[in-house]
């Protein structure tokens, strides 16, 4: 009889009724690793990196907002310049993992890389997780850029002055800027430096050294030595033509002198056979003197 009652009542009485929405959550992810590398234990400028974005959705939803960014620290401005900066909204019929892949080269004067993914929806529950930031160091790389000098040709014993164009993504690091002469296989210059700019000019007065021979050609290498993990780009090689100081400048000039000098004496003195005979034999003297040191 109760229980008659109990439905009757049940039945009678309007109940409101309420639609309870499931727990959303959305999460972002963001996973890098290098696809081209100059050195395996470290992220240079020039290597490439793959970035894929990662945002989970875990039901049915539209226009989920979704941003990536890759930026790099400038050392040139100390800003960050955006690489990549993309959003877009998606929708889904259920519970995904929406990915985005780039592929990057690391650009010049970066020091670091800035990552960063987010993804918003009205109906979040819990937007803690919803960014996700990470940064990429990039080691330091000190480059030689160029060479000059005031001339090619230059003589023995002279001092060379030589400019040196440096490009860095890591200030404040100290270096030593060397010049070798291979031709001798000694160092003939060292210079030490502080990198205080992303792009500068280093000024170094070289020794030319001295030349056994009236004229040589000699190669000098000018490399720099620091804490740097990219030895390839650190060094440029130039090639000088140094003259002795100490010779004629035209070749065979001795020569030339002692055979013009006998002609001239001989011409005069013809007449004069005992005279003439003494000039020949001071002449000759002359000239082997003059032959053997041009010889050595």
């Amino acid at each position: 009889m109760f229980s008659a009652l109990l439905i009757i009542l049940l039945i009678a009485v309007p109940v409101s009724s309420e639609e309870i929405k499931p727990y959303f959550d959305t999460y972002s992810t963001i996973i890098w690793k290098p696809v081209k590398q100059k050195n395996k234990v470290a992220i240079l400028l020039g290597d490439e990196l793959r970035i894929s974005f990662g945002y989970v959705i875990p039901a049915k939803a539209d226009d989920v907002y979704i941003k990536m960014f890759v930026g790099k620290y400038d050392v040139r401005s100390g800003n960050i310049v955006p690489i990549i900066n993309k959003q877009e909204y998606v929708s889904t019929n259920g519970k995904t993992t929406v990915w985005r892949n780039f592929t990057i080269e690391v650009p010049d004067y970066a020091s670091k890389l800035v990552l960063s993914a987010e993804i918003m929806h009205p109906q979040e529950d819990f937007i803690h997780n919803n960014n996700m930031s990470l940064e990429v160091p990039i080691y330091g790389d000190a480059k030689i850029v160029d060479v000059s000098l005031p001339t090619n040709v230059v003589e023995s014993g002279s001092v060379l002055p030589i400019k040196v164009k440096i490009k860095n993504n890591q200030i404040g690091r100290s270096c030593l800027l060397s010049v070798e002469d291979l031709n001798l296989k000694n160092i003939i210059a060292q210079k030490d430096i502080e990198i205080t700019e992303p792009e500068m000019t280093v000024s170094l007065d070289v020794n030319v050294p001295k030349a056994s021979k009236s004229e040589e050609i000699h190669i000098w290498k000018i490399y720099l030595s620091c804490a740097d993990w990219n030895e390839e780009n650190n060094e440029k090689t130039v090639t000088l033509t140094i003259r002795s100081n100490n010779q004629f400048p035209i070749p065979g000039f001795e020569s030339i002198s002692a055979v013009v000098a006998s002609i001239i004496v001989l011409s005069v003195c013809k007449k004069n056979t005992k005279m003439m005979g003494l000039v020949i034999h001071r002449v000759n003297r002359i000239t082997n003197i003059l032959f053997s040191h041009n010889v050595s």
